[in-house]
């Protein structure tokens, strides 16, 4: 009887789900364990600040936290080094450079949470404005601008952390301050799980796994706007999440492509623009998906559609967005604004009254070049299944449009929001990935230059030049034209085709 017990017990281990569970157990110590020794105050336990500096956290936790973390990415790392028995080139870009860029993120997220950012603030403002009864969207200073959902979010683990008996009762300080330790764990793996669906999504797009792992480690470890993400605590990768789920699964799982925009469109509105090029190629699915996914959540964070309170706070507040002016906020409204405001002294200061219309005009004129853009595509892509010799090739047809569509939009959202500051160009990674990816000889410098001018310069706050992130985008929108990109998909085609022959 024993017998039998111990060799199931070895046969579960060769099962996948036994090591994920494991991988699973792991990480779950490695964010708990460092709440549970916090409030011992261990001798041989310090840390860079105490706390003890008004609006400066105890970093005693994210120290931890880093420290177990480390010997969960090195240890699994060499558990895959030892599967694959060999250390070379090959290796070295596929197990060691993801350990190193995941080390890279963890250092930053660690360094840089000494300090409640200030974006941060705002979500855990509009939380306690929550706990306490009170309307979100007028908490001091007014900057929560998004949907319900997020401050919620922090709500409930500030009341399941405040219920446990893992922290002093009555501590409200450090309740937020590890809700706080709780949100930067999750924005840890958030991050390392948007590399892990770039690399898929590279691999899709027909990438080989070397090529794919050196670009997206590029894309990851030179980026300005994904540092800030992180500086500030900002939401924007989990947009950036739900683009690529929405991405990988279009084709094979469309519905649970659209429950990913819905849980999207929960953090902020982005995502709801998939919706115009899916309905227009009939995606019903998907579609389906995004409003099943989108009226669960509702329905859950409204009591079961008892209490429409905040929501009812959210669309005042819409009416009105943020609309900032800044030199670096790359939207076009932001622009307009400011080209009248250089020549100040020549010009009569009503000139600022025709902002809003030149805006909305710019916006429209935009739309119009998107949507021709997708009636091109689509012709575009009868022209390729014409031309299409095999129906094997490297890459399935329909990605041409799938991913061509659904990264147009995600442009779209970029140009026409009202409010683009530079952490939001980290949703542009698909759109970069797709640049570098289907761009051919004469195209790699523009998509060079288009992707140099997002990612790799500062902020800075310096008109116009602080629009440059809008001019890569609007450069990597050009070199991913239908056109383009369709020579891409034939010579992919031919080549498969071509190989195939070989061996006929």
């Amino acid at each position: 009887m024993k017998l039998n017990i111990v060799k199931n017990i070895f046969d579960a281990k060769n099962k996948i789900w036994f090591p994920l569970l494991l991988y699973a157990i792991a990480i779950l110590l490695a964010i708990v364990l460092p709440i549970i020794l916090w409030p011992l105050n261990l001798s041989f336990i310090s840390r860079t600040y105490d706390g003890s500096v008004p609006g400066m956290v105890d970093t005693e936790p994210f120290e931890l936290f880093g420290l177990f973390i480390s010997i969960l990415l090195i240890t699994f790392t060499s558990l895959q080094l030892k599967i694959s028995n060999t250390l070379n080139l090959k290796s070295f870009i596929l197990v060691i450079l993801p350990l190193l860029v995941s080390l890279n993120i963890l250092w930053l997220i660690i360094e840089t949470s000494y300090l409640k950012a200030s974006d941060y603030l705002c979500y855990e403002n509009a939380a306690r404005s929550i706990v306490n009864g009170l309307n979100p969207y007028l908490a001091e200073p007014r900057c929560y601008l998004y949907p319900p959902l997020p401050a919620q979010v922090l709500a409930f683990l500030y009341e399941v952390v405040s219920s446990s008996h893992l922290l002093p009762r009555g501590d409200t300080l450090k309740t937020w301050n590890t809700v706080f330790y709780l949100y930067q764990c999750g924005q840890f793996f958030v991050v390392i799980l948007a590399y892990y669906l770039t690399y898929q999504l590279a691999r899709r797009m027909g990438l080989k796994n070397i090529l794919a792992s050196l670009i997206v480690s590029g894309l990851f470890l030179f980026n300005e706007s994904l540092f800030r993400a992180i500086k500030f605590a900002q939401i924007n990768v989990w947009i950036l999440n739900t683009f690529l789920l929405a991405l990988l699964f279009l084709r094979s799982h469309p519905f649970i492509s659209g429950l990913a925009v819905a849980l999207g469109a929960h953090i902020k509105l982005y995502t709801l623009a998939l919706l115009l090029p899916w309905g227009f190629i009939k995606k019903w699915r998907a579609i389906l998906g995004v409003i099943v996914g989108f009226l669960v959540i509702l329905l859950i964070q409204t009591d079961w559609g008892q209490d429409w309170t905040l929501w009812q706070e959210f669309l005042i507040y819409f009416q009105n967005p943020e609309k900032p002016n800044n030199y670096r906020n790359s939207s076009i409204r932001s622009f307009v604004y400011n080209l009248f405001k250089i020549p100040v002294t020549l010009i009569d200061k009503s000139y600022f009254n025709f902002v809003p219309t030149i805006t909305a005009v710019i916006n429209l004129l935009i739309l119009v070049w998107f949507v021709v853009r997708l009636i091109e595509r689509q012709r575009d892509y009868r022209q390729l299944k014409k031309d299409s010799l095999s129906g094997n090739g490297q890459l399935p047809n329909d990605l041409f449009i799938l991913y061509g569509h659904s990264i147009d939009a995600i442009a779209l959202g970029l140009l026409i929001s009202p409010s683009v500051w530079e952490h939001h160009y980290v949703i542009a990674i698909p759109i970069s990935l797709w640049a570098i990816v289907t761009g051919q000889w004469d195209r790699r410098r523009l998509v060079a230059v288009g992707t140099f001018l997002i990612f790799c310069l500062p902020t800075f706050d310096v008109f116009p030049l602080g629009h440059c992130r809008m001019l890569g985008l609007l450069i990597l929108v050009y070199a991913t034209s239908p056109k383009f990109v369709q020579q891409y998909f034939l010579f992919q085609n031919s080549r498969k085709v071509s190989i195939n022959g070989l061996f006929d």
